[in-house]
């Protein structure tokens, strides 16, 4: 699991885990979170899984400010809102100038493998 991982390699660098991997939902999905304690602060940490994509999202915050910068970023994650996968297909926009063209319709060749 990434998450595991994650926080091996931190303790490998002397970065304590401040709170254990525990299961939530966030931006309308289930996830997975733990909390690190750096120096500067602790990290709160989110990951998740959609349309077969990892996602990461993670929170900086001192100790004694996590309640404000906690609650206000839990209510801008609250209006996360996903665009289903065929939104994200990309464009058929060619550019006009031709050596970005050229460039362009190369890459796009190499990603459908011709």
């Amino acid at each position: 699991m990434a998450s595991e991982r994650a926080i091996r390699v931190m303790n490998g660098h002397g970065i304590a885990t401040a709170a254990p991997i525990s299961a939530t939902r966030i931006c309308g999905t289930d996830a997975v979170t733990y909390e690190m304690r750096f120096f500067t602060g602790i990290l709160t940490e989110w990951k998740l899984v959609k349309h077969g994509w990892l996602y990461m999202i993670g929170l900086l915050h001192r100790d004694g400010d996590r309640s404000p910068v906690f609650d206000l970023a839990m209510r801008c994650l609250d209006t996360w809102d996903w665009l289903p996968p065929e939104a994200n297909r990309v464009s058929t926009f060619v550019p006009d100038d031709p050596e970005i063209r050229m460039r362009y319709l190369m890459h796009r060749r190499e990603q459908e493998g011709r």
